[in-house]
């Protein structure tokens, strides 16, 4: 059975190369006590952010499950997804009461995974909303192991950080000329450390976020925090980050952090092992084991105007409008932003909710903000009481 150590550390290197997620499955699967394992996810505005692996599932398999399959398998996980919180396991045992029951409410899908020796599956999502799609399922004939749900969530935190760096990467990399090009064009300030946590590379963006801050200081080549607590968390997470880096024993493995402002703005950090970039011919003397990915804890949020515009039909204007609106929220400055009247700016938003299919502001604000490029700093979410 794999150590926690590889399979985390694995993750993370998985989001900087795709070609690694099969290894992924197969560690999830060993890990887990999984005899098959689906990993997916889908963006509709960023397809080229896309993945979909499986361990055990033979291609001629694959090709059965998605074929004329696909909409029957997003709306029975739909269903699941709305019971438990992102991050949270659930199986089809306990969703259904038991594989005779998921048949007969899971229609055509549960047939056709039936007919592959699947009578259980245990899912567990990351993101549902109106864009992203995306989770891992364990796919069983058997009954699961009663260890199984609470080691699937323990990776749960990670599964969506290692995503959500996968589809930063995505955003830029046809433009890549070389790493330190590609780091540069994201969103996100991004610092680079190596095993005893000394800069090796650290972005303009998340230098200017720095001295902006003002609440950082560089002793001997490593980046320390004036405010002591603040310190000692940070230096917690970048020591776990490290050990997973180098598959060491390892109760963590990085996290998050906000840092207040001395002066200028507030900071929201996500501290990830990221060894795999020292694969890169730029880093390769470094040994790069730590990234840290930095931005304004008020940063406005960035939409994909083009996108929207092909999905729903938006004017010029209307991206505009949406662009402010999830920023600003209130109407009186979205207008005075985009130097119009109250009244025309209603009569636009009118107009949007119609060609989205919204009926409301806060339906509309979910779904600008399921869409933002920004890059998101996953925290874990509490279970809720009762839930397995």
């Amino acid at each position: 059975m794999p150590s926690y150590s590889d399979v985390i550390g694995s993750i993370y290197d998985a989001a900087l190369d795709s070609a690694l997620w099969s290894k992924v499955t197969a560690l999830v699967a060993g890990y887990c006590d999984g005899e098959k394992i689906m990993l997916a996810t889908t963006d509709t505005l960023h397809p080229s952010g896309n993945l979909h692996f499986t361990h055990n599932i033979p291609e001629e398999q694959i090709i059965l499950w998605r074929k004329g399959l696909d909409e029957e398998e997003v709306e029975l996980h739909r269903q699941w997804g709305a019971s438990v919180p992102p991050g949270t396991p659930i199986s089809s045992d306990d969703y259904f009461g038991g594989p005779e029951q998921f048949r007969a409410q899971g229609g055509a899908f549960v047939e056709m995974l039936n007919s592959i020796d699947i009578r259980r599956q245990m899912v567990m999502f990351f993101e549902l909303d109106h864009f992203r799609l995306s989770g891992i399922g364990l796919n069983n004939n058997a009954p699961f192991a009663p260890f199984a749900a609470e080691r699937m969530g323990k990776l749960a935190i990670h599964l969506r950080r290692a995503f959500e760096i996968h589809h930063q990467f995505a955003k830029v990399e046809k433009e890549k000329q070389s790493l330190y090009q590609l780091l540069e064009l994201m969103d996100a300030g991004v610092i680079l450390l190596d095993a005893k946590h000394r800069l090796r590379y650290t972005t303009q963006k998340a230098r200017q976020m720095i001295i902006l801050n003002n609440g950082f200081v560089v002793r001997q080549g490593v980046l320390t925090l004036k405010e002591i607590s603040a310190q000692a968390k940070l230096k917690s997470l970048l020591a776990s980050a490290s050990q997973i880096a180098q598959r060491e024993p390892s109760t963590g493995a990085g996290g998050v952090l906000g840092i207040k402002a001395m002066t200028g703005y507030n900071l929201m950090l996500s501290v990830v092992p990221l060894s795999q970039l020292a694969d890169y011919r730029e880093l390769e003397s470094d040994r790069i084991t730590t990234a840290i990915f930095i931005s304004h804890q008020n940063s406005e949020v960035s939409l994909p105007l083009g996108s929207l515009a092909d999905l729903y039909g938006l004017t010029p204007r209307e991206q505009q409008l949406c662009q402010a609106f999830v920023n600003y929220v209130d109407l009186d400055e979205v207008a005075v932003q985009l130097n119009l009247k109250r009244s025309s700016v209603r009569s636009l938003l009118k107009s949007i909710y119609s060609k989205t299919e919204q009926n409301s502001q806060a339906g509309l604000m979910r779904l600008l903000v399921s869409a933002r490029l920004n890059f998101r700093h996953i925290e874990s979410i509490p279970n809720k009481k009762g839930l397995p």
